[in-house]
Formats: C-alpha cells, sequence, structure tokens
C-alpha cells in the first residue's frame, strides 16, 4: 500500500501489508480524498495505521483492517460514533 499526498499509510513492520494491486490503488485514492476533504495539507499529510486481519479476505490480500486515524484509534472512533448516532 502506498501513501498519497495528503495521507501516509503506517503499519507495524512486522506485519507486512500485502494487498492485491487494485485494492491498494482504490484505498490510495479514497484515503487521499478523505484525508483532503478533512483538512490535511501536504505538507501535514493524515497519519493511517493499518494492519493486516486474520481471517477471509485478509489472507489472499483483498482486505485492510485501518486501526487508527490521525492519532485517534479505532476504540474511539466508535465511542464518538455511537454518541453522535444517540443525539
Amino acid at each position: 500500500m502506498r501513501s498519497g499526498r495528503f495521507h501516509r499509510v503506517l503499519w507495524p513492520s512486522n506485519f507486512p501489508i500485502l494487498v492485491v494491486p487494485e485494492l491498494a490503488e482504490h484505498l490510495s485514492v479514497v484515503l487521499d480524498e478523505f484525508a483532503q476533504a478533512s483538512g490535511s495539507a501536504a505538507g501535514d499529510p493524515l497519519k493511517i495505521v493499518v494492519r493486516p486481519g486474520t481471517l477471509g479476505l485478509h489472507r489472499t490480500g483483498r482486505a485492510v483492517d485501518i486501526y487508527e486515524v490521525g492519532g485517534k484509534g479505532i476504540g474511539k472512533w466508535a465511542q464518538e460514533w455511537n454518541a453522535a448516532m444517540q443525539t
């Protein structure tokens, strides 16, 4: 997976991320559009932490798990989402 102009993809060095080229290309475009829309700049890209999953499509390089965006872990995102949906 490649980083884009407005986002940086990070992952633990002991967890190589291998995805099929089509998925990598689409993710790069979508993540760059998301990062730009959320206010990231080329000089200060949005950091996105990914890890490989262990089941199903992850084994064939057709899925990636996002664990953190902009320093906020998936648990915090879920809490904020749930709170927003209750209002």
